[in-house]
């Protein structure tokens, strides 16, 4: 039997910056409420093809040493609850997500809380000046977002399944 590897590339998560005010009142995740209604918070929707994502937070007003932390939560379809995955806190460093774009990626990324069935890992998130990665695998996941409980710049994050 053929193995397939899917590669998708990367794309905002959400279809507008998120800009820097505190999310942490949202509490209504009717899906009704929030998939659909409000581009900003809107939700990304998870290809089923892929089974892992990796995710490439960043602050997009060209500041580093910018301090965030944010939740990610995932949702199986349309009928079914929101639930968080991870609670994620982080640090901006120097690297910027590509040549023309005046984003800096998070160098520094924790895993504070893992609430999902899969592990929710960082690669590369040690503080070196370097893009820091979130991986996890989606696992039946169909709908998934971050909410930015605690920033102070523009935020928005790239993801990609694989």
């Amino acid at each position: 039997m053929p193995l397939h590897t899917f590669q998708g590339s990367y794309e905002p998560m959400r279809s507008q910056d998120v800009p820097a005010t505190n999310e942490s009142t949202i509490t209504d995740f009717k899906p009704s409420a929030r998939k659909d209604a409000d581009s900003s918070l809107g939700w990304y929707r998870v290809d089923p093809v892929f089974n892992g994502i990796e995710m490439i937070p960043y602050q997009a007003d060209n500041t580093d040493n910018i301090n965030g932390t944010w939740e990610l939560w995932g949702m199986a379809c349309g009928n079914g609850p929101a639930e968080l995955m991870a609670e994620i806190s982080g640090t901006v460093g120097t690297a910027k997500i590509s040549d023309d774009f005046t984003a800096l990626a998070y160098d520094t990324l924790n895993v504070v809380t893992d609430t999902h069935i899969s592990d929710i890992s960082v690669s590369d998130g040690g503080g070196n000046n370097r893009v820091g990665k979130i991986r996890t695998d989606a696992v039946g996941y169909k709908w998934l977002k971050n909410v930015y409980t605690d920033i102070t710049s523009i935020q928005n994050c790239f993801i990609r399944g694989y």
